[in-house]
């Protein structure tokens, strides 16, 4: 959390300009971006948590240039990495004693989770995907 809240600020100070630098050099405005992704901000950050195969420094440095209180961000940040926590430790504790059930429970839950995330946002990644690849969307 600590280390989110950190990337949350240095983005929230230095990230806006030069996500807005890139996108009209892209031919796209930070306009379409707030559209697309300030809809809902809470769940927006909620999702972009659990997906877990997501870098999260990329989504931390995200988080920051969307219009989106640092009380709303730490909480949505914390639900959404709480069951990815869980089932990781999970993980980490059946690889290291060799339980074959824990490995299996945690990978599929991981990727559960990771899926009902994507479906709840598959919408937006749609937007997304057409601000960022326009030219496959002709």
């Amino acid at each position: 959390m600590i280390n989110a809240s950190i990337h949350f600020y240095i983005s929230r100070k230095l990230g806006r300009d030069y996500v807005k630098n890139y996108l009209e050099r892209k031919g796209g405005k930070i306009e379409n971006l707030d559209r697309i992704i300030e809809k809902n901000t809470f769940k927006t950050i909620l999702v972009l948590s659990a997906i877990f195969f997501a870098p999260p420094t990329m989504i931390n440095l995200l988080r920051g240039i969307i219009k989106i209180s640092f009380k709303k961000y730490l909480i949505a940040t914390f639900i959404g990495n709480l069951l990815n926590t869980i089932f990781t430790v999970l993980l980490v504790s059946g690889l290291l004693y060799s339980n074959l059930t824990e490995v299996y429970i945690s990978v599929s839950a991981l990727i559960l989770i990771t899926l009902i995330a994507l479906f709840f946002y598959k919408g937006e990644i749609k937007d997304i995907f057409k601000l960022s690849f326009p030219w496959a969307f002709r």
